[in-house]
């Protein structure tokens, strides 16, 4: 198994997320499970003592997805692959060490 992260588009996730569905749920000969974590924190909010928002997070404009594969990725999802910095507090798979590459 593989298990890599993406950013896109919500219309480009809506295409791709296509090519690795059957008629009713995820193709499980192509993929183990789906994450869809949507659009990440990229600065989170900024609050007073008391609790009070002083500065809104700022959200990514991308959706954020997490696939673990059965195999290799399909080459159209390679564009959109992230990396995330060694340590970041990030989405796991219970069990699985994240593929880098």
């Amino acid at each position: 198994m593989i298990w890599k992260k993406y950013e896109m588009s919500k219309t480009k996730w809506v295409e791709l997320s296509a090519t690795i569905k059957n008629e009713e749920s995820w193709d499980s000969s192509k993929v183990v499970a789906v994450v869809e974590l949507g659009k990440l924190v990229k600065t989170p909010a900024v609050l007073d003592e008391e609790g009070n928002v002083i500065t809104e997070a700022v959200l990514s404009t991308k959706l954020s997805v997490d696939i673990l594969w059965v195999e290799q990725e399909p080459s159209e999802f390679s564009a959109y692959s992230v990396n995330v910095a060694a340590g970041a507090e990030a989405h796991q798979f219970a069990g699985m060490e994240w593929n880098n590459s």
